[in-house]
């Protein structure tokens, strides 16, 4: 990524063998230094002190040399240390040629450990790749010896400005902005960020403890409460994995509890992984459970839509066809429905439960709240648990595999000036998908509600035949002060005036028309309760 070589220079070559050392006995022919380099006129005062042991230590101001290969180097002033073979250059410090820019306030080259130390307002910048980095302080070792050449920069939140591929069409790729308290580049393929580090792109940011991007894959690599926010894409985990392919992101991976929230669905697990397409549109979804690494706690594979939860050891959503997008769920599977029935949307006002814990998303999904009736196992109604005074709140339906079918119902404009307003909003990719089907199998069960029917309530009569309205008023008791009034709850009355199904079977199959509930199959050994509101009676 960084080739500080061709800037790192033999101060030995170019300014000692035959160069500045020379200068004090011979200033004119000493402008020519060996390897053709050659020390500007504007040089100003030199001075060469022999220490002894025939070796020398050299001062020089305004020090500029130019070398054949493009190479410039300048400064202030300069001073050779001949015994150490350090060599130190003060004020203004720059080496250029024609693909790279080094400035600094001062800078160290030391010939026998090829290491080059800047310091003080550090920029550097690969005019090849577009790479730029500031920074207090950088540390530079050349390549010898199997090392590869190596950059570090701290001191003052260093940043660099990473470039990208170009895009397929041959666009300019977008470049990436890195902040940390330490940046570190191996060689041309690796780099590294350290310390709270933080991400900018044209589309894209992002945050962890540290990072690590492969140039050659083009994967980036987000460790420690990572996350990510890519328009209305949200991404967290312990780490997060980005490849990018053409300067496109084509895959999200988020480990270590990871989490990722779209306009379409919340999706949580061990692992959660999605590919995108060319466009950026996504094209396959999955999470995995399995045990956080820290904690040893169990994480189930989770999938949050408007109106579906779906959980299990394994979930994922395939590649949509013809309209039509799959939702599979694999062991301990279970779906449930967001609102009150299966293909209904969460309230609005439904409280959130804060943090993923024990499974769930942060909408509050808490246990079904079930009335006290054995089913044909001799098991409880709810799968969760029940809760006290309970009714079931929400539609569910479980086995070792539930799959969860969904089709597209975006509206579809046609061309025309009476809908131009409607097909801009169709450019802005919104889509909108309806449950349609649920089917589960092997050790499958599901419960859901039926509303009553709408009923018109009698006419009141009296039996005097007077008209109630123009009857006499009765006297009523005075109300006694700071009584208490009850006012009955109709919505619960109402919601326990429904019919609840529940059954067992090798398989089931819901169908759902416009949200609702239209048809139930179930196939082998079925089973089942059908319980009804009593005649007359709310519950």
């Amino acid at each position: 990524m960084m080739d500080l070589r061709p800037l790192a220079v033999s101060w030995t070559r170019l300014l000692l063998a035959g160069g500045l050392l020379f200068l004090a006995a011979n200033p004119l022919q000493a402008q020519q230094t060996s390897g053709d380099c050659q020390l500007s006129d504007n040089f100003r005062t030199i001075e060469s002190r022999d220490i002894g042991g025939g070796a020398r230590i050299t001062w020089i101001g305004l020090a500029d040399l130019r070398c054949p290969n493009g190479l410039r180097i300048r400064a202030d002033s300069a001073v050779v240390y001949e015994p150490s073979g350090r060599n130190e250059l003060l004020g203004n410090v720059r080496f250029t040629n024609p693909e790279r820019d080094l400035r600094a306030d001062r800078a160290d080259w030391y010939e026998q450990e090829g290491r080059l130390i800047a310091r003080g307002r550090v920029v550097f910048g690969d005019l090849s790749q577009g790479t730029e980095v500031r920074g207090e302080n950088l540390n530079y070792l050349e390549a010898r010896g199997g090392r590869e050449e190596q950059v570090t920069v701290s001191g003052g939140r260093p940043t660099a400005t990473l470039p990208a591929d170009d895009g397929p069409e041959g666009e300019p790729g977008v470049p990436f902005r890195v902040t940390a308290d330490q940046l570190r580049f191996q060689g041309e393929q690796y780099f590294w960020a350290d310390g709270e580090v933080e991400v900018e792109r044209e589309d894209l940011t992002a945050q962890a403890d540290s990072l690590a991007f492969d140039r050659t894959s083009d994967l980036l690599i987000l460790n420690g409460d990572a996350e990510v926010v890519r328009g209305e894409v949200t991404a967290r985990g312990g780490s997060l994995n980005l490849t990018f392919m053409d300067d496109r992101l084509r895959i999200l991976l988020a480990r270590n509890g990871g989490r990722i929230e779209t306009e379409e669905f919340v999706l949580s697990g061990l692992e959660v992984r999605i590919t995108l397409d060319a466009d950026e549109e996504v094209e396959t979804v999955l999470a995995e459970g399995g045990e956080l690494p820290d904690t040893g706690d169990r994480v189930d594979a989770v999938l949050e839509t408007e109106t579906l939860f779906l959980r299990g050891d394994r979930v994922e959503v395939d590649e949509e066809t013809e309209g039509l997008r799959q939702l599979t769920a694999t062991g301990r599977a279970r779906a449930e429905s967001m609102g009150g029935s299966f293909g209904s949307a969460a309230p609005d006002d439904e409280p959130d439960a804060g943090p993923v814990q024990e499974n769930r998303p942060d909408l509050d999904l808490a246990p079904d709240r079930m009335v006290e009736v054995e089913d044909p196992r001799g098991e409880e109604l709810g799968a969760d648990g029940g809760d006290e005074g309970g009714f079931p709140d929400r539609d569910w339906i479980e086995g070792e595999v539930i799959r969860a079918f969904f089709e597209d119902v975006t509206l579809v404009t046609p061309d025309g000036a009476a809908h131009e307003e409607a097909g801009e909003e169709m450019k802005t990719g919104e889509r909108e998908w309806r449950l349609v089907r649920l089917e589960s199998t092997t050790n499958a069960r599901a419960l859901y509600r039926s509303a009553p029917e709408a009923e018109s309530p009698p006419a009141e009569t009296d039996p005097t035949g007077l008209d109630p309205a123009a009857a006499a008023p009765v006297a009523q008791p005075p109300a006694e002060e700071d009584a208490p009034v009850t006012v009955p709850d109709s919505e619960a009355v109402e919601r326990e005036r429904w019919s609840i199904s529940y059954i067992l079977a090798d398989r089931i199959i819901i169908h759902l028309v416009e949200g609702e509930v239209s048809l139930l199959e179930a196939e082998g050994n079925v089973r089942g309760l059908q319980l009804e509101p009593r005649q007359g009676e709310t519950g």
